[in-house]
């Protein structure tokens, strides 16, 4: 298979250092019908690695350099026929009935100082089974579906019957359910499951692939330890530590999984960061005999049965140290496809929980706050609000850059007059490039500015949604584009905003002679509110032409419509030339500019939304802030079809080529 000949594939000159590998979300159920490949949770380090012209370099998850530890892996990866690929995969060993151990790779290592490993090489035990291809010979396969990247991978890996070093992960296909009982019976971790026909998104950590386990499993910080008792040499137990919205909170302590090496090597670090002060800041109430204090610098794997109602662990038993995550990444883990009650001060995904509850993975503080005191929608009201739209509103913005109005105390309840002197509400602001503030599940990736790299949020999946109702986000603005691809853009947006004295009839002919005048170029457009005074025409594209392109041909548009209608509309942004007509905004489609999503909730009074509509229903009683939080569902509830029926295929079908451009007087 030829990567040249597979849709998505983009040659490039430049093979990356390190690629962020993709990351599955916790869930409580494997998916069930068809569009999943199912393969096996390996217990074991993550690991990317690079191959250049015979040269391999092997990065943990978090980019460090591993070369040296997996060096027998990266021998074999040396060898193997390509001139520059960049692989994903887990690093593992292998226990004799075929399931893999995080502690008998800690051993082989000598991650728990036990010893330096195996003397020879050849008698190494480590393996390491490939489960992606990113790239392949001059040639970005991150925008290929799936199942083609491992089809190529599959032709790549030689088939050792298992007994190679460089192993490939088969998939298994059927229904997820059945996939992960069979995984369990035969005392594996679980499974991975990902979608067919999807792009690898390096970085994030999304809906396209989840994760679902035998049994919990969570990573602590390891705080202290007790004193052995009787026969047993090193320590008793370890105390257990999590992120708390105040500091380390003790969660609990772990005395089994343990052989005499761990025992042994693990005290010998542990004497190392030994100090007088405990770095718990709550949850141990009662001072637990014996203990030893340490810095909280080690990071151990503990699986365990259940959480307890007063947040310790029930059944837990050590796994092993976990040297490829930093302490400060910890998270608790909580499966995304359920709302469950954890203790409060537990922090997941970075929020700490004052509320108790968790949805969608999300911890939810302030859940009664106010956000839009008419009509009293609060917090929790918005978290539900997006767990109605979701599903429609996800096609639409899930990997565009994002930039938001936040409003973390709400919006006030003054008067849209006064609001509008000030230019927006009290309380809110507009925020493009957020720090670390944000719960787990929003991807971030870096974008080149003109003063350097920056910060950008996306949205990765419902989640996503979730994280930005917890931080006070009331307005969603998305670029033209999606990552990786953010160049090119899929979509144009003309802002149509009335000024002073345009009716809503005339409002919805300007909307309408827009659409004509597209139409004359070949191309379809669609229609929304924006939950405030205007419309927005959007057109769906096949990505092709740049910023630069994409710009002239909108302020092209903008001035034929112009043209055709001089005392209606006007192109100039200035306020003072607005009066009695449509301002048709074309910027909105330079780059880095942004437009609100669609069944975004807008920061105004009575909570209005942006909403997709059919073209008929302009001449009806609709207006542009008809619809709200409080009443959309109703409307979803009617509607006998989707109002943009059809974009996803007319973006397949239609471009900005140079006939579009003629048509519109380019050249």
């Amino acid at each position: 298979m030829d990567p040249s000949e597979l849709k998505g594939a983009r040659r490039t000159s430049r093979l990356p250092g390190f690629v962020q590998p993709e990351l599955a979300t916790l869930v409580k159920q494997a998916p069930q019908g068809g569009g999943w490949l199912h393969e096996i949770k390996f217990d074991g380090y993550r690991a990317v690695s690079r191959i250049e012209n015979g040269s391999v370099t092997m990065y943990s998850r978090n980019d460090k350099d591993w070369t040296d530890r997996f060096r027998v892996i990266a021998d074999e990866l040396a060898v193997l026929p390509v001139a520059s690929a960049i692989l994903d995969g887990e690093v593992v060993v292998c226990l004799p009935d075929g399931r893999t151990s995080f502690q008998e790779l800690q051993t082989e290592l000598g991650v728990a100082g036990a010893g330096d490993g195996p003397e020879a090489r050849e008698q190494s035990r480590l393996q390491y089974y490939v489960f992606d291809l990113l790239y392949l010979d001059g040639y970005d396969l991150l925008g290929v579906a799936i199942e083609d990247r491992k089809e190529l991978l599959r032709r790549l890996v030689p088939d050792t019957g298992g007994t190679g070093r460089i192993l490939h992960s088969e998939h298994i296909p059927g229904e997820g359910p059945a996939v992960l009982e069979q995984a369990c019976r035969m005392g594996l971790e679980g499974i991975v499951s990902k979608k067919t026909s999807t792009p690898y998104r390096p970085g994030l950590r999304g809906r396209e692939w989840v994760k679902t386990k035998c049994r919990s499993a969570q990573e602590f910080v390891i705080g202290g330890y007790t004193d052995p008792a009787g026969a047993r040499t090193g320590f008793g137990a370890l105390l257990l530590g999590v992120h708390g919205d105040r500091g380390l909170r003790y969660a609990g302590k772990v005395g089994t999984g343990f052989d005499e090496r761990l025992l042994e090597g693990l005290a010998a670090r542990l004497a190392t960061l030994r100090t007088d002060h405990s770095p718990f800041v709550e949850g141990l109430e009662k001072a637990q005999k014996n203990a030893h204090w340490v810095i909280p610098e080690l990071v151990a794997e503990v699986e365990f049965a259940e959480w307890t109602r007063d947040g310790g662990l029930r059944h837990p038993s050590f796994k092993g140290l976990r040297e490829d995550k930093a302490v400060t990444d910890l998270v608790t883990e909580v499966p995304a496809d359920t709302a469950v009650v954890l203790p409060a001060g537990t922090t997941t995904g970075d929020a700490p929980l004052e509320a108790r509850y968790v949805v969608n993975g999300v911890g939810i503080t302030h859940p009664a706050r106010v956000f839009w005191p008419l009509p009293q929608i609060t917090k929790m009201g918005l978290v539900e609000y997006y767990a109605t739209v979701c599903e429609r509103m996800l096609p639409f913005v899930i990997d565009r850059p994002i930039a938001m109005v936040r409003c973390p105390s709400g919006v006030d309840g003054e008067g849209e007059q006064a609001r509008r002197q000030r230019g927006k509400p009290a309380g809110c602001f507009f925020n493009k490039h957020p720090g670390e503030d944000f719960p787990g599940p929003v991807g971030r990736v870096m974008i080149t500015e003109s003063g350097g790299p920056a910060p950008y949020l996306t949205i990765t999946g419902r989640g996503s949604l979730t994280a930005l109702a917890q931080m006070g986000v009331l307005e969603i603005h998305i670029w033209g584009s999606t990552w990786p691809d953010i160049e090119h853009p899929d979509m144009l947006v003309f802002d149509l905003d009335p000024g002073p004295g345009v009716s809503w009839p005339a409002l919805a002919d300007g909307a309408r002679l827009v659409r004509k005048v597209l139409r004359s170029t070949g191309l379809e457009s669609f229609v929304k509110t924006t939950g405030g005074k205007g419309l927005h025409v959007v057109v769906p594209l096949t990505p092709g032409e740049g910023w630069k392109e994409v710009s002239q041909f909108c302020r092209r548009v903008a001035e034929t419509v112009v043209d055709l209608a001089p005392d209606r509309f006007t192109a100039n942004m200035a306020k003072a030339k607005r009066q009695g007509r449509i301002y048709v905004d074309y910027v909105r489609n330079n780059r880095g500019a942004t437009a609100i999503a669609p069944f975004s909730t807008r920061a105004k009074e009575r909570a209005a939304v942006a909403v997709p509509l059919k073209w008929s229903e302009l001449s009806g009683s609709i207006r542009s802030d008809t619809y709200s939080v409080e009443n959309l569902s109703r409307r979803l509830s009617r509607l006998k079809s989707d109002p943009w029926d059809g974009y996803f295929e007319t973006r397949g079908a239609q471009k900005l080529d140079a006939k579009v451009r003629r048509a519109i007087g380019l050249t």
